[in-house]
């Protein structure tokens, strides 16, 4: 193996990786599963969950399906976790 690699791998081994990600969701909990292997076929895998929360955001509840002519009243729930009072334009 190339010394380059060599040093690269000591790098990696015991330190932390970070990676910034949008996630979906408004109060959700994602579940997340990793694998891992070396160059030499040593194995490694772990487990993690990552809370996702916003402080203001809307909720529709949409119907799934909708045919011609149907009339529908679609719920409207608005969250505010935030100190502020928002308003609308």
């Amino acid at each position: 193996m190339p010394s380059k690699q060599k040093e690269r791998l000591k790098l990696i081994q015991g330190s932390l990786m970070y990676r910034d990600m949008r996630l979906a969701g408004s109060h959700t909990t994602w579940r997340m599963a990793m694998l891992a292997s070396t160059v030499h076929g040593a194995l490694g895998s772990a487990t993690s969950s990552i809370k996702v929360f916003q402080d203001f955001f809307i909720d529709l509840d949409l119907p799934v399906t909708l045919r011609q002519g149907d009339q529908v009243s679609i719920p409207v729930a608005v969250y505010n976790y935030s100190a502020r009072a928002e308003t609308s334009p």
